[in-house]
């Protein structure tokens, strides 16, 4: 069996892949460099923190991980990157909305940021950063 926190990367790269936001397939389990970025938007998908805590004698283990999906949209011509990158986070708000367990591997999920940045005159990419903190129990059903 994986770590939890595997599992839930590879969950979301699969549910993201799957829901054909503008990123399509250009979705990897870990953060996508501003190099690796040239004409196509790219998701990265990261678990950078993890607390644990047994929830009592004889329960599963309760796990709280920090879920991060970085986007990288590159601009276009006298395009800003703006747009797309609010399209984008629009896609990935409703992704959530309609998959906060991960495909069952979450008990429960909280959108905790999102940020939008781009600087018209310095960058070559927009990047947006969602932040969400993930309650995942060995042994419990998802609810």
């Amino acid at each position: 069996m994986a770590h939890p926190r595997k599992e839930l990367r590879d969950a979301v790269v699969a549910s993201l892949i799957a829901a054909d936001t503008l990123a399509g397939v250009n979705v990897v389990p870990f953060d996508v460099s501003r190099e690796d970025v040239q004409s196509d938007v790219r998701l990265g998908v990261t678990t950078p923190s993890e607390s644990s805590q047994l929830a009592g004698l004889g329960l599963p283990l309760r796990r709280d991980i920090s879920l991060k999906i970085i986007a990288r949209v590159p601009k276009k011509d006298d395009d800003a990157g703006i747009d797309r990158a609010d399209e984008l986070a629009e896609e990935i708000e409703a992704w959530w909305r309609a998959n906060s367990t991960f495909g069952g591997i979450a008990q429960q999920s909280i959108l905790v940021a999102t940020e939008v940045s781009a600087q018209a005159a310095i960058e070559t990419i927009a990047e947006i950063e969602f932040t969400f903190a993930v309650r995942v129990q060995r042994g419990a059903v998802a609810t």
